[in-house]
């Protein structure tokens, strides 16, 4: 192999039939000669050969052709070509006949729960099983005014997140392939050099985001919503982002997806275990207008299931994703368009695709929860090598069509591979289309444990009550547009080729009374995304929060070298006790773990270790002027963070006062004292691997404490509402006072009133 300067990697096939390239074969060299057929492998053809090297010498069809028999080449499974060879994934064989379960939310309209968190929690998240939500998010305001560009909302998007920052992947997906990359930022040089000229003046808009410019847009993969809608189409792009707050408010989360325990993980090492867990939820936000402590105990908040992270995700015409598999549990709703997935049981299968992980074998077979990373399958899903990948003709896989107002629940580790490609009015030659297609994820981690204590406490009762279900079916008819009306069935029926008919869309067919999903009222405590404590939560300004560290493990990672600060302060100072003591004196105290004892020079100290000497590729690092700790001084927004750290613990002791020196609690871990809007500050800057391109020069924006009381509202109003109406649970402090009328905030993000219900005194403030 050579490489010129043009930094090409070349494989010459002289070299081949000389021998000089050991193992390979001129067979060999030709099957990957290709692209262009000149006589030598380029970085892409050699990449590919040595990614499939192993592969390639197993398989029947190629390398390991003269290791089979004569009678099995006749096999109808060896037929040269392969059924679905360089066909697009999916097309090696039919779906499976028994589909993934669906749940038709228009066929039950009049239930407050069609799938309710103990069915979801018990026949899906812990045994492994995905679920398809049919019509859930229907009633939700940004299935209705997202993407109604030729309605009275038209111009919804833009004028409300039109501001908002995006980071832009390539249009197919190809990890690892730097390749995609460029592709992408040549495109988007060349895309914005044709468009200077006749958008100066958009450009010049207020609205764009500080910092923001077209001409650095293909460098970092940054770009707006505004810029994205008025010129994406054609673009080799697409936005995998971070769902902003104020376009979450416009979202609804299920209530199937309650119940996550905000008290207990499983432990990775054994499922039966059960750790604290890392993130509970910050009632100190939630309930600092509840007054007395039995409120603050009745109305804790512990039914909200932890959320990781929250995507967004906006293309103009098809995307392809790798076939891949995430390390969080993920559910995905989508609000227009079109999604076509390809998803394989990781589990049953890992074995069989083998050699094919990209990475090594991070996958876990034995447990899972241990799996190394994130990892995919190297095959191109658009035209499968099936002479390559023979293993897949014995792959099962399960295919099916998510269309707008529809979720789907996909367990972590569980291979899946989505095609955005809507074939709307707009449609090309290609038969793809150009229109926008828009859709959210959300991501809860694969420890979450079903806490069947607090579902059947405070949701099940509600969901179950007879009074709730009795007054949501006279709200469903009240406001449906026609009780006799049915449910459109023309997207569930055109469906992709890879698609299953599902028992359930069949029983749809017959249906011919069925009320319209046109509601205002959500349904019970089907609370609004952004109401939920989502934990890399994103202003839609700043650093975009996609792929960061869990700040659990840089909490982790900087608490081990402040423990050695303090360990060798102890050693210190019992080094300079031994000197003074007599033979007489008793022995010296142990040493006793107290951050209290931390000065803000240690503090800087161990954060100097942790993000400058250890992880020189941290963004903290780019503040330093050496490598020298000397010099860590100088190093301004270092000396910052050493500072707030050193003012939480501060604060922490204050407000944790002891009657007498010796009740001093001991601060033995920091998640005690720093804030989770401090950590996930830190832990941007801390990253080991510097952060994104499109946040550099970007600064992360936490939440304010005014989205925290409106987050408090849309909870304790939503819980309240549905609480009073079963009456079996009411909400704490509502004894205190009688109300004629109170607000709280539908789906829609409007103030709504709800009427002859106790209240307490915080239920008549309104939020815009």
């Amino acid at each position: 192999m050579i490489s010129d300067k043009g930094e090409r990697v070349k494989v010459e096939r002289s070299k081949v039939e000389l021998g000089a390239v050991k193992a390979m074969t001129p067979e060999w060299f030709e099957y990957y000669d290709d692209s262009p057929k000149d006589g030598y492998l380029n970085v892409e053809e050699f990449m590919r050969f040595y990614r499939q090297r192993k592969r390639w010498q197993a398989s029947p069809y190629l390398g390991g052709r003269s290791e089979i028999s004569s009678v099995e080449l006749v096999d109808n499974r060896l037929n040269d070509p392969p059924v679905g060879h360089l066909q697009k994934l999916g097309s090696h064989r039919p779906p499976k006949a028994n589909g993934i379960r669906e749940v038709d939310y228009a066929l039950n309209p009049e239930d407050p729960a069609p799938l309710t968190p103990r069915d979801f929690w018990q026949n899906h998240v812990i045994p492994h099983v995905p679920v398809i939500l049919r019509n859930v998010e229907k009633n939700s305001r940004a299935y209705k005014y997202w993407g109604d560009s030729s309605g009275p909302n038209g111009n919804y998007f833009m004028k409300n997140f039109g501001d908002v920052g995006l980071k832009l992947e390539p249009r197919k997906e190809d990890r690892g392939n730097n390749k995609a990359y460029e592709d992408m930022e040549s495109f988007l040089r060349e895309k914005s050099t044709k468009s200077s000229s006749s958008d100066d003046s958009d450009n010049n808009d207020s609205s764009i985001e500080e910092g923001e410019d077209d001409r650095d847009e293909a460098a970092n993969h940054r770009t707006q919503i505004s810029d994205f809608l008025t010129r994406g189409k054609g673009r080799e792009a697409f936005a995998v982002s971070i769902l902003p707050q104020k376009m979450a408010w416009d979202c609804g989360i299920p209530s199937a997806l309650l119940c996550g325990s905000r008290r207990s993980n499983r432990d990775k090492e054994g499922t039966s275990r059960l750790i604290p867990h890392p993130f509970p939820h910050p009632k100190q936000h939630l309930l600092e207008n509840v007054d007395s402590s039995e409120s603050k105990n009745k109305e804790n908040v512990d039914y909200l299931t932890h959320l990781f992270e929250a995507n967004l995700w906006l293309a103009h015409g098809p995307t392809h994703s790798q076939l891949h598999y995430d390390k969080e549990n993920i559910v995905m709703c989508l609000y227009q368009g079109a999604k076509d997935f390809v998803m394989i049981d990781t589990r049953k299968f890992f074995d069989k695709i083998g050699h094919a992980w990209v990475r090594g074998r991070r996958y876990r077979g034995e447990n899972d929860l241990l799996n190394a990373g994130t990892d995919w399958v190297d095959v191109d899903v658009l035209k499968v090598d099936m002479k390559v990948n023979w293993f897949l003709q014995d792959v099962e896989y399960d295919g099916f069509r998510l269309n707008a107002g529809d979720c789907v629940y996909m367990p972590y580790s569980y291979l899946h591979q989505v095609s955005t490609n809507w074939k709307g009015p707009n449609t090309s030659n290609n038969g793809t289309s150009e229109e926008l297609q828009i859709a959210t994820s959300y991501m809860f981690l694969p420890e979450s444990y079903y806490d069947e204590e607090v579902c059947d406490a405070k949701v099940m009762p509600i969901l179950e009550s007879e009074a709730v279900k009795k007054e949501w079916k006279g709200i469903v008819r009240n406001e449906s547009s026609s009780v006799s009306s049915t449910v459109s069935l023309t997207q569930n029926s055109n469906t992709s080729s890879t698609s299953s008919t599902n028992s359930s869309t069949a029983s749809a067919s017959a249906q011919s009374n069925i009320i319209n999903l046109n509601l205002k009222t959500p349904r019970p405590l089907h609370f609004p995304a952004a109401a939920y404590d989502i934990l890399w939560y994103y202003s839609g300004k700043g650093v975009i929060p996609q792929g960061y560290p869990d700040p659990e493990s840089i909490r982790e990672l900087l608490e081990t070298e402040l423990k050695n600060v303090l360990h060798h302060k102890f050693t210190i100072r019992k080094n300079q006790k031994k000197k003074k003591k007599s033979k007489k004196s008793k022995k010296t105290k142990e040493f006793q773990l107290d951050f209290f004892e931390l000065s803000e020079k240690d503090i800087l100290k161990a954060m100097w270790v942790q993000t400058v000497e250890e992880n020189p590729g941290s963004r903290m690092n780019e503040h330093s002027v050496s490598g020298n700790w000397r010099d860590a001084h100088k190093n301004t927004l270092l000396r910052q963070y050493a500072k707030e750290f050193k003012e939480s613990i501060v604060k922490f002791y204050k407000n944790n006062p002891s009657s007498n020196e010796s009740n001093i609690p001991k601060l033995t871990s920091l998640s005690q004292a720093i804030s989770l809007e401090l950590w996930l500050r830190y832990s941007v800057e801390a990253d080991s691997e510097g952060g994104l391109p499109c946040d550099k020069g970007h600064d992360y924006d936490p939440r304010t404490s005014e989205e925290w009381q409106r987050m408090n509202n849309a909870v304790i109003d939503g819980y309240g509402r549905w609480a009073d109406v079963n009456n079996t649970i009411r909400l704490a402090g509502n004894s205190d006072s009688e109300c004629s009328s109170s607000t709280s905030i539908d789906s829609e993000g409007r103030t709504v009133t709800n009427s002859a219900r106790r209240c307490s005194k915080e239920d008549s403030e309104i939020v815009e």
